[in-house]
Order: C-alpha cells, then structure tokens, then sequence
C-alpha cells in the first residue's frame, strides 16, 4: 500500500472516532440536562409552601367547599370550621404532609361565618413557620396579662364569665366596618361588644300617640318593641339594611342578638343589667347603649344609682352629649333615657343621636394593633 492511501485511511479512521465521540458527549449532556430538569421539577412538587401561601390555598380550598354545599347552609346565622383534614377529605387540597414537610405539625382551620346567606373566611394556621400562632380578636383583647382588679382597664366579671372595660383612659380601639368603634367587653359567648365612636343615625325614641291617662299626646310610647315598633328600632335596623358601612362581609360576622330592653326606676341603684335583661328583643343584627353599659364602666364609688353626677367621672363613655339609650323609664309610658355625660330622661318624642352597638363574632382573626386610639386592634376578613 502506497503511502497516500495509508494518509487517507489514517484521516479517515480519525474522522469516524471524532464522530463517535461528539455523538457520545452530546448523548451525555442531553441525559445530564433531563435528570437536572428531573431533580428539579421533583424538588419544586416537594417544596413547602409558606405560611402565606398555605394561608391561600386553604382559603381558596375553603371557598370551593362552601360554594359546593352552599344549599346545606342555614340562613340563620352560624361558622363552620373546615380543617385541613375535612378539606383534604373532600378532595378540595392536598394533605398537610405534601404542603408543608412530611413531619409537620402545623395544621389549618377555616372559618366560614355565614348570615343570611352573607359569608366571610377567616384562616387560623397552628404549628407552622411562623414565630407565634394566628390570634382570634377575642383572645388578643381577654390575654390574662391585660386583666385589671383596680384603675381603668379590661375587668373579669367571674360570675357571668364576661369581660369589660372600665374607667377612662382605656385602650379598647378596633377599626371595623372601615369605621372606629369602642370595644364595651367580651360576652361569655366569646363575641365582642362594640359601641360605634362616632354616628349619623338621628331618631326620635318614639312619636306615637300615646292614650295613657293625662300624656294623651304626642310624647310617644317608651315600649322598644310590640304591637309595633318604636322610631328608635326602625332606625337602627334601617341604618343596618341601608348604611354601605355594612356590607356583605361585615353582616356575616355581626351576631344577630337578643338586646336588653327592660325599663328601669329613676332613682334605681342597681349598676348591673340584671333588671333590664329580665325583658329583651326579638334577635336583631343591632342594638344601641343601654344604661347599665354606662353606669359599670364608671370608677367612681359615688356612681351608685341611675342619676348620680359621679357616674360621668373615669367613664370613657361620659363624653356623648345627648345620645339614646333603648332603656325607658318604667315609671311612666312616654319617657326614656339618653346620656348627655350622664344618664338623664326626657319625653321620647325628642330627637337624638344614636349609636350603633353590634356583637362581633369573636373568632374572627386578630391582625395587628394593640387598642390604643392611634394604633386600634385590625382584623383579617376576607369575603
């Protein structure tokens, strides 16, 4: 073989092991490329989501359930509780295993409020990420550290397993409904009590004609409800089905309530609502002051009966000038009493203002504030 043709075998065996080994490089970048997007779309399935965005996936898991059994629903008021167990039972999310870690302890509840088909959610997370556990509202105002025996703050009334405030500097803030209000306590329900700070609702207690005896006039009846109602309950449940303040959202965490509407003495020494509890209204979405909401928060020893001038002195409520309370006088049928830094009574035919008093389901989720006047207690609701 002549020595150009053993050249050309050469180039040509050298050609034919380049090809060889291009082709094997490209076969081992192509396989390396798929087991890196393989290891990365098994890590990215394994993740652990946040504690935000288990937050909303819960939420979402949580709407899907409600919108699928909404014909199971009561229109009466109510809260359902979805775990995050139930929820992966009905197939609405994956178990708690796969979204946060195969040895977790955190766990999720929804809480759906529901009022007249009106619905809102709240998510409580426990055992998670996060540094402490999500707070109801109730349980951040009642914290054991905040409960005062003496001076203005947040009393524990044993007997009745309630919580109120008492005094007049207090830190009892909430924003809610996009306005302020003052929180009076926390009933053994758990729901909390809320005085709206400032109001537009202007009413007459009452106007009817009243046949009793001598008052044969005009000066109205003080019976909150019957027959028929009085002005100052057309007003409130009008301010509840017109004001925009309450929407959708806000309704379904407002607890529909049995008021306290019983009559009281002029002269009566009694601090507590016992008497006026005795009587109490058909269930309404909202109220208004009674005058035992007045007379307990007060520090001074001398506020003992309905009109003693000490009443106003460290009461964070002795501030309202001519303001109703939907407690009438029970010596008489045409008389009520309002506040005006302290408790007086007038004819109900005058027309005051009056303040919106509402019971907020007390489970709802605690965001941030700490009840002063500048900084109030915010919560999470989301419709």
């Amino acid at each position: 073989m002549d020595l150009e043709k053993l050249k050309s075998l050469k180039t040509l065996d050298l050609d034919e092991k380049t090809k060889k080994m291009i082709k094997l490089t490209l076969i081992i970048i192509v396989v390396l490329i798929s087991f890196l997007l393989l290891v990365s779309i098994v890590k990215k399935g394994s993740a652990k989501l946040s504690d935000k965005q288990l937050r909303n996936t819960v939420l979402r898991a949580s709407k899907s359930y409600i919108a699928d059994h909404k014909d199971e629903v009561d229109d009466v008021y109510g809260v359902i509780e979805l775990t995050d167990t139930k929820l992966f039972d009905g197939g609405y999310m994956k178990p708690m295993t796969k979204l946060k870690g195969k040895n977790t302890s955190c766990k999720a509840t929804a809480y759906v409020h529901h009022n007249d088909k009106n619905f809102s959610y709240n998510v409580k997370l426990t055992n998670c990420d996060s540094e402490y556990d999500d707070k109801t509202l109730a349980e951040v105002i009642t914290d054991s550290s905040k409960v005062v025996t003496e001076g203005a703050g947040l009393y524990f009334d044993e007997a009745n397993n309630e919580y109120y405030f008492k005094g007049e500097y207090v830190d009892n803030y909430v924003t809610f409904a996009g306005v302020t209000w003052r929180i009076l306590g926390v009933d053994n329900n758990g729901n909390v009590k809320l005085l709206q700070e400032q109001g537009t609702i202007k009413s007459k207690w009452d106007d009817r004609h009243n046949t009793e005896g001598k008052y044969e006039n005009q000066m109205g009846i003080n019976l909150f409800e019957g027959i028929a109602n009085s002005r100052i309950k057309d007003a409130l449940i009008n301010e509840y089905n017109t004001s925009s303040m309450y929407s959708e959202t806000v309704k379904s965490v407002i607890v529909p309530t049995s008021y306290c509407i019983g009559k009281r003495k002029e002269n009566d020494t009694d601090k507590t609502s016992a008497g006026e509890c005795k009587v109490k209204s058909e269930l309404m979405p909202i109220g208004a002051l009674t005058v035992s909401d007045f007379l307990k928060v007060s520090l001074d020893n001398n506020c003992n009966r309905i009109d003693a001038a000490s009443c106003k002195n460290y009461n964070y409520i002795s501030n309202l000038n001519s303001t109703w309370t939907i407690t009438a006088s029970s010596e008489n049928t045409h008389q009520a009493y309002y506040i005006n830094e302290t408790v007086e009574y007038s004819n109900a035919s005058v027309e005051r203002r009056v303040l919106a008093v509402v019971y907020l389901a007390g489970d709802i989720e605690y965001s941030s504030g700490t009840g002063t006047e500048k900084d109030p207690y915010v919560i999470k609701l989301e419709g």
